[in-house]
């Protein structure tokens, strides 16, 4: 036998092999994302709820804040948390709460929009690095988007 046979073999028993192992992974990622998509709405839902709010009607708010793709919507959030120095969880949380409660649309792709939440929580002018960084989310966001 050839060593060409012998490789084409190789391959081919080698993705009949690891197929099944990186079938699961996947599938184990988006149930955590459903986990900590959960969490999210949840933490809006107290913090409406805490602000005076009726708790259906709370939840209500923070599930229509959530966009039609849930783990795109996560992966946003994830995205202006670890990407922005002067957004944390907690703010960012806030503002989305702010948003459900006046039933604003929340575009988490859009520069404007990073740009006038992140002023909203900071309340105070951006400096050029927190522009260039909500640029840069602004177009991971786009292209998980498109």
């Amino acid at each position: 036998m050839s060593t060409e046979n012998i490789l084409r073999i190789t391959l081919f028993i080698s993705v009949f092999a690891l197929n099944p192992a990186m079938a699961e992974r996947p599938k184990l990622q988006t149930q955590i994302n459903t986990q900590e998509l959960t969490a999210i709405t949840a933490e809006i839902s107290d913090i409406l709820y805490a602000r005076g709010l009726d708790a259906d009607a709370a939840q209500k708010l923070s599930k229509n804040i959530v966009s039609k793709n849930e783990a795109q919507f996560l992966q946003m959030v994830e995205n202006v948390i670890n990407g922005c120095e002067v957004v944390s969880k907690e703010k960012l949380l806030i503002q989305l709460s702010k948003d459900a409660l006046f039933r604003n649309e929340v575009a988490l792709e859009n520069y404007d929009h990073l740009i006038r939440m992140v002023a909203e929580m900071t309340q105070r002018p951006l400096d050029k690095p927190t522009l260039i960084s909500l640029k840069e989310i602004a177009v991971k966001n786009q292209l998980l988007k498109a």
